[in-house]
């Protein structure tokens, strides 16, 4: 047997390894932190919510989310203020039942967009 003097056996041990942990992760169900919100597996989370559990930040395809909503928080929110701008109360009464399933503060959502106050989020 030659020894591994490059430490090729121990990178590849490495690598399935990790591609284990990773399929793991993504084959059980995961709650988004931001929101709380249980998607079925990792991926799901990842997809809807910018989320990963082995990175601490959201991120929207790998940039970090400065202001802490996960992706359907933050597109909810513009969904509610779309719907307060334009007066559509149908839509707004149903992105607003969303927001609040995501943990969203609609009444300062609906404010904002229509000039009431400041940012919401």
């Amino acid at each position: 047997m030659q020894p591994d003097l490059f430490g090729e056996f121990d990178a590849e041990q490495e690598r399935a390894e990790q591609l284990l942990r990773f399929r793991e992760a993504h084959q059980r169900p995961q709650t988004c932190p931001a929101c709380g919100v249980t998607e079925p597996n990792g991926f799901l989370l990842t997809n809807n919510h910018g989320a990963r559990l082995d990175v601490e930040t959201l991120t929207v395809q790998g940039i970090p989310r400065p202001d802490g909503l996960c992706t359907a928080q933050w597109l909810v929110r513009n969904h509610i203020s779309y719907a307060a701008q334009r007066d559509d109360a149908e839509q707004l009464e149903r992105d607003a039942a969303r927001g609040r399933e995501l943990g969203l503060d609609v009444d300062a959502i609906v404010a904002a967009a229509r000039g009431d106050e400041g940012p919401a989020r």
